[in-house]
């Protein structure tokens, strides 16, 4: 299946999953070094929760002390304008899983969707 999106082995050093155990190493992808990145996101986590009333954008262009994290929080914690991102999302899955593929593991067939639409970021940071 990655053969068939163009995603060849050495491609895949890592992926990254959108949740918060897997932050910090996120941010190693990010250029951003061990130590800092620890401590910003122990920061971030005592940080007071906006109100849902709130502007996140704009609480993230006030807190410019969390700027390393904007490559991260752009990708995972907006949510995107339309359902295109969310439909392709579907299609993808629809090519996982097909009559061949069905004893495919649910986690392995995630973890397939997430490289494929989130490689990108990778690339983009040259770690690819």
């Amino acid at each position: 299946m990655l053969m068939e999106w163009g995603i060849t082995n050495e491609k895949i050093h890592c992926f990254i999953r959108d949740s918060g155990s897997n932050m910090i190493r996120a941010m190693r992808f990010a250029a951003i070094p061990d130590v800092n990145c620890t401590s910003l996101l122990n920061e971030y986590q005592r940080e007071k929760r906006i109100s849902i009333s709130n502007d996140p954008l704009l609480w993230w262009k006030v807190n410019k002390k969390f700027q390393s994290f904007n490559l991260i929080v752009r990708q995972y914690l907006s949510s995107p304008p339309n359902s295109v991102a969310s439909e392709q999302l579907f299609s993808g899955a629809g090519l996982i899983y097909n009559p061949l593929r069905n004893r495919l593991d649910g986690d392995k067939a995630a973890n397939l969707l997430f490289i494929k639409y989130n490689l990108f970021l990778l690339e983009s940071l040259h770690f690819i």
